[in-house]
C-alpha cells in the first residue's frame, strides 16, 4: 500500500495529529482535567499505543497492520502534545511554590516550610 514510504506517511499522521491536538485540544482538556490528571491520562492512553504498536507489527494482515498503526501514531501525537503541555503546567505550579515557600523561609527562618512544600500538591 504505501511501499518504502510507510516510516514517514505514519510520522507525518503523527506530526498531524499532534499540532491540531496542540492549537485545538490541549488547553481546555488541561483545564478540564488539572495538569496532575492529564499527565495520568496520558499515561494510561501511552499503554493503549504500546498495545496498539505492538499488535500493529505482529498481526500479518496489511489491513490491520495499518489501521493499528495509524491508531498508535494518532494516540502518539495526542499524548505527546497533552503530555509536554501538563508538564510545564505542573512543574511551573511547583516552581511557583517552591519559590513562595523559600521567600517564607527567609523571611521567617523556618525549615518547617520544606515539608510544606514536599506534602502539598499542585492540583
Amino acid at each position: 500500500m504505501f511501499g518504502t514510504s510507510v516510516g514517514s506517511f505514519f510520522f507525518g499522521l503523527d506530526y498531524v495529529v499532534f499540532s491540531i491536538t496542540s492549537l485545538f485540544v490541549v488547553a481546555p482538556f488541561a483545564e478540564y482535567f488539572g495538569p496532575k490528571y492529564s499527565l495520568g491520562i496520558c499515561g494510561i492512553a501511552l499503554i493503549c499505543f504500546i498495545a496498539f504498536y505492538s499488535i500493529a507489527y505482529t498481526t500479518q494482515d496489511d489491513v490491520l497492520q495499518y489501521t493499528f498503526l495509524s491508531i498508535a501514531m494518532t494516540l502518539s501525537g495526542a499524548i505527546a502534545s497533552i503530555g509536554w503541555t501538563a508538564q510545564g503546567v505542573y512543574f511551573a505550579r511547583l516552581s511557583f511554590l517552591q519559590h513562595q515557600i523559600e521567600v517564607e523561609m527567609a523571611l521567617e527562618g523556618n525549615i518547617s516550610h520544606y515539608y510544606k512544600l514536599i506534602t502539598s500538591s499542585c492540583a
